[in-house]
């Protein structure tokens, strides 16, 4: 599902956690890693138990409005994944692979 506010904001008003996975087609690293880690029935399956809703945002085409949110937290190259809470806390994960995801995600709902 494509990444905006609205869909993030509903999500949130669901009381369920969203997972953002910043990425472009020109981004090797990007699809190495979401072949790898993200596309998998593992992380279809955790995502599911733990109520959370995977949003893709699509820098293939320019989108200054995403590029403004990743400089605002410090970042500007991809990937970059973003993991925010039902009540709006975000965790920005560093650079790399996202190997720590099923324990941020557990950490995240253990809160609620």
């Amino acid at each position: 599902q494509p990444f905006n506010q609205t869909a993030l904001a509903q999500a949130q008003k669901e009381g369920k956690a969203v997972f953002v996975d910043f990425t472009a087609d020109w981004c090797i690293n990007c699809k190495l890693f979401e072949k790898t880690y993200l596309n998998r029935a593992s992380t279809a399956q955790m995502f599911k138990k733990y109520n959370v809703i995977p949003l893709k945002a699509d820098l293939t085409k320019n989108d200054d409005a995403l590029w403004d949110l990743l400089s605002k937290h410090g970042k500007n190259g991809l990937p970059v994944y973003f993991l925010y809470s039902p009540q709006g806390e975000l965790q920005v994960f560093p650079d790399g692979p996202p190997l720590t995801l099923e324990k941020r995600v557990q950490a995240l709902k253990s809160k609620i």
